[in-house]
């Protein structure tokens, strides 16, 4: 696999989305900054989760795009969430796409064998 212009996007994208994440979970909740942020932040995690998809390894799919699959009904549920006024709800699925589709599916990428790994690695 090689550096494209879809992986690259991705690999921007994604890391956008893992620094706006972590400060809308730490900052001030409830504001129209927070409001904003969440937009753009869903916004992000929707083409990292959809460009997703043009991205197989040489076996084709793999559990991460599964993990696609969630974010993408998990944003349209923490989104609703959040319109409804379900606030616990909200945060508590907004945290969970946070590391599991951030975080975890990041820390898998740095693995030595994968793209990114052998670009942060050798």
């Amino acid at each position: 696999m090689t550096w494209t212009p879809v992986i690259v996007t991705h690999a921007a994208v994604a890391f956008i989305s893992v620094v706006l994440g972590g400060l809308l979970l730490s900052g001030r909740k409830g504001t129209g900054l927070h409001r904003l942020g969440g937009w753009i932040w869903v916004i992000c995690m929707v083409y990292v989760a959809g460009v997703s998809f043009i991205i197989k390894g040489p076996s084709g799919f793999s559990w991460i795009h599964g993990l696609s699959v969630w974010t993408l009904f998990s944003l349209v549920f923490g989104v609703w969430f959040a319109r409804t006024k379900k606030i616990k709800f909200h945060r508590s699925t907004m945290i969970s796409i946070y590391f599991l589709a951030l975080v975890v599916t990041g820390l898998f990428t740095l693995l030595p064998g994968r793209l990114l790994g052998k670009a942060v690695w050798t």
